[in-house]
């Protein structure tokens, strides 16, 4: 008959716990890192979608862009309200009413305000635009408006210290060399 003490299985069980403590705690961090790696980003690259649950943090954390709903208070065109693709300072958020807003500093589609949160600001082939259910994409700004020959796959939209938000490609004609395409 083996005989085991009531203190070695609870060491062992003590010891199973810590391990699995240890793991739950590296999976969290994991987490964590993966999060603020998504959350923190600058730049909506070729084929990448921007949508009311993430935004564009310029690097140095001064400057956001994203889709924002807008309550008028009162009906525009038979609307109580809308979302826009704002740019905004980080930190000029507010909470009111149970809601959060900010003072945007730039709408992209302020005169073509979005019904529902469907909007979604995606760089593509044509260039960059807002898609949105039960409507045209609105079209911020086309390739066929620029005489750069441009490498639509790797085109990249920006968002700077500054406030610039520029899309960027590389300029086939001219030696591969990346270039602005537009400022909005």
């Amino acid at each position: 008959m083996v005989g085991v003490s009531l203190g070695h299985c609870f060491h062992i069980h003590r010891h199973c716990l810590d391990q699995n403590m240890f793991s739950f705690r590296v999976l969290v961090l994991i987490l964590g890192c993966l999060w603020l790696t998504e959350a923190a980003t600058n730049t909506l690259n070729h084929g990448d979608m921007l949508s009311l649950s993430n935004s564009l943090v310029s690097q140095n954390g001064a400057v956001s862009l994203g889709f924002h709903r807008q309550d008028y208070g009162r009906t525009w065109d038979d609307k109580e309200f809308g979302y826009y693709l704002a740019m905004y300072y980080t930190g000029d958020t507010m909470f009111t009413e149970d809601k959060y807003f900010n003072h945007s500093i730039w709408l992209a589609n302020r005169d073509d305000p979005i019904a529902d949160d469907s909007g979604v600001l995606v760089v593509d082939d044509t260039g960059l635009k807002i898609n949105r259910t039960g409507g045209n994409p609105i079209q911020l700004f086309s390739l066929q408006s620029t005489s750069i020959t441009i490498n639509s796959s790797d085109m990249r939209l920006v968002l700077h210290n500054s406030g610039n938000l520029v899309l960027q490609g590389t300029d086939t004609e001219n030696g591969g060399k990346r270039s602005i395409v537009a400022k909005l």
